[in-house]
This record gives structure tokens, sequence and C-alpha cells, in this order.
């Protein structure tokens, strides 16, 4: 199977706006809680907003033109249903899935710069030493000693509820750590004018609303502080600050179905694209991956955790969707935070009917009416005696690269 890595280097501040974002048209009436008007951005992207990029650069490479009136022939639907796939994700589903088209699977999101990549800290991480991982210490009481009805109770013993828990990045190389403040940067946008899609979907046509916007930026590109309006970072991808050890755009790995190539002519091939829910500019580059990397930076990144201490404990690499049964099932005690998570679908019959009627088509895509909620990655679980990981295996969600986990003192070291 041919392997790439895209590398998404942002050339303006970006926004993921998640569950809570402004809402326009539909939305905005269907999920009135979403109705909002002070948003902030996720630092990251989803995985499944990445997979939409990786199709939309195959349909690209493999010559299908981009058409804003969506006006096909058949045969060509036929090609972008083979390349987008088509469906809806589903969790449950085994086997060969349509959804993924051309995309075998794609690896978990990571921080890059050059060839120097970043996973995200176990959770349980000390916070003192910011420089190398440091485990706290899980301590796990019987009912006895506890004095309780309860059963046994666990908790981290060095845990400061004051100072919460660490959120940052580990270089998988070197094992150094950097907190998220350090590598991303805020940058708010505030106004009063109501976008006019907006008016339509509240009816407010004169009255005017304050609203606030909080973007992020890599700070490595953006060294000018926290406060102030965004700025542009450059309109070449090549552009750099001269400030080494420190992430400067995302990466993902990824392999595509056999007889699927994208053209890499001179080491790469250069793409620019807009993501997020309010359109950040990114400049995309695919190399070939011929080395195969990911498997190394994920035993590497075992190999650091591991050497912090060997207590059996499950670190999740992403995010991971697993019921709150099987949880209570396999986890004795597990440091962990939530994200939510929406899937999508791909509906290319309805496209072709609706332009065929000579209606507008806005997207291939659609959002579900369901929402999940994900254990956000860097999750740590100490698991109870037999439980081996296998629990949180998920094959759907592996391919978009959620579920992925490494496990200290079970049967496989990282999977």
């Amino acid at each position: 199977m041919p392997e790439y890595i895209f590398r998404f280097y942002p050339l303006q501040p970006w926004f993921f706006g998640g569950e809570r974002g402004f809402r326009y048209g539909p939305d905005a009436v269907d999920y009135p809680g979403n109705l909002n008007y002070f948003v902030k951005s996720n630092l990251i992207p989803q995985q499944t907003t990445l997979l939409g990029v990786v199709k939309y650069i195959l349909l690209k490479s493999q010559g299908v033109e981009v058409k804003t009136d969506w006006r096909y022939s058949d045969e060509e639907w036929e090609k972008i249903s083979s390349i987008a796939g088509s469906g809806m994700i589903n969790a449950e589903e085994e086997g060969e899935s349509r959804f993924f088209g051309a995309v075998e699977e794609i690896s978990p999101l990571l921080l890059n710069m050059d060839d120097v990549y970043w996973l995200p800290v176990p959770l349980d991480h000390l916070g003192e030493n910011d420089t190398k991982y440091t485990p706290m210490s899980y301590v796990c009481l019987d009912s006895k000693i506890a004095r309780g009805n309860f059963g046994s109770i666990g908790f981290l013993k060095e845990y400061n509820a004051k100072k919460g828990l660490f959120h940052g990045w580990m270089n998988v190389s070197t094992g150094e750590l950097l907190s998220d403040d350090k590598i991303f940067v805020q940058c708010t946008r505030v106004g009063i004018e109501i976008p006019e899609q907006l008016k339509k979907v509240t009816g407010q046509q004169e009255e005017k609303k304050f609203y606030k916007q909080t973007y992020i930026s890599f700070r490595k590109q953006n060294s000018w502080g926290t406060q102030g309006g965004c700025r542009e970072v450059g309109s070449d991808h090549n552009f750099r600050r001269d400030e080494g050890g420190f992430p400067d755009r995302f990466a993902v790995f990824v392999k595509l179905r056999d007889g699927i190539e994208i053209n890499c002519k001179g080491g790469s091939a250069n793409f620019e694209v807009m993501l997020g829910g309010r359109g950040g500019l990114f400049a995309v580059e695919v190399t070939e991956d011929k080395e195969c990397c990911y498997p190394e930076i994920e035993r590497e990144y075992y190999a650091r955790v591991l050497d912090a201490s060997d207590q059996s404990r499950i670190v999740l690499i992403s995010d991971t969707l697993v019921s709150n049964e099987v949880l209570n099932q396999i986890a004795e005690y597990a440091v962990y935070e939530t994200v939510d998570f929406r899937p999508f679908s791909i509906d290319i019959s309805q496209a072709q009917s609706r332009v065929k009627a000579g209606k507008a088509v806005k997207s291939l895509w659609d959002r579900s009416t369901v929402a999940y909620r994900l254990l956000k990655r860097g999750t740590v679980i100490y698991p109870k005696e037999g439980v081996s990981g296998k629990e949180l295996d998920n094959c759907v969600m592996q391919r978009l690269g959620y579920n992925r986990k490494i496990v200290i003192g079970g049967e496989r070291g990282y999977a």
C-alpha cells in the first residue's frame, strides 16, 4: 500500500469550533445551544477534518476538477465515489467500509517540525518537572483501609487540585516536554456586527450584537504574544521564524489503497486548503513515507513512557470511543478528560439527484444528528487485573486515527 506523510502548515490563525461554535442555517435551528456569540477554537483539528482534506487532495491528484456547481458526468461521479467514499461513519461496522474510499487508514495527529514529532503527554504527569515525563504515584486502597462500602478506592498521590492536570506534548526522540502554552498562542477577533447568515436565522435585522472569537496559532510563528488581533503568518508556506525546538505544523501518516498514488516528483506535492469553521488557510506538503515512520514513532513513545514507570497502565495516543460500560469494566482508576465528536456522512447519490433537478449542492458532507463523547488523547487508564487493552479496539475508529493506545504491562506493548 502506498504510504505518505501529510504536513499541515498554517498560513493563518485557525478556528476549529467543535460542538460549540457559530452555527448558521439548519444547524443553528436544530442545535440552539450551539448558537453562541463567544466562541473559542480547539487547539487541534479532529481526525475527520484531516481525513476530509486527504480525500480532497486525492481527488485533485487523480485529475478530478473541482467544480463549484457540482455538475459532473455519471462517470466522474463514479470516480469521485471510489476516491472519496460514501455513507456514514459507523463505529459498529465490521469488515470493509465504503466510507473510506481510497484511504486505508490515517494515523493519529502529531505535532511536527522537520523530522521531529510530538505526541501528547500522559495526563498523569506530575507537572513540577516540565522537561521529562514523571507520572504521579498511583495508590489503590481496599475497602477496609478506605473505611467505605464502595470497594477499592484509587487516587494519584501527588495530585494537586489547585494546579490541575498538565497539558502538553512529548518530543518522542528526546522525551522532552512542552506545555500547550509554550506551543500555541491565542488571538482574539471581536466585533459588533452579526454576520448576514446569522441574521437570517435569528430574524434580527437591525439590532447589533457583540461577538468574540478566539483563534489559535503556533507560538513559533506568532511570537507577538497572546493579546491583540489575529495576524497573517505569511504568504509563503516555507516561511519560518528562527526559533528552533518548537513544532510549527500538524502531521498525519496516510496509507492509501493499492493503485492510488500521489505524484511527488521533486520530493513533495504541495497544496493549499481551507480548514476549520472560519476557513483558515493551510499549506499541505505531501511526501512519500518510504521508511514507514509511524510505527517507529509509537515505539519510541512507548519506550519513553515505560522508562518513566513500569506501572501497568493504558495511555491513549488519540481520542478514543468507549462506552461507559466498557470503561467501568476495564478501569480500576482513570485520569481522563472528554471531547465531543460528531461524525459526518458523504451522500453522493443525493448530490447527483439535486444537480439533475437543477438544485444547489453546498457540500458532499453532512453532519450527523448523533454526537459522541470520546476520552481525550493523553488519558491514562489503570486497568483491572486481566485487562489487556484489546477491549478498546475498534476497527473503524482505528482506521480514522482514533482509539490508538500504548499498553504498559499488558500483553501488547503498543497497538
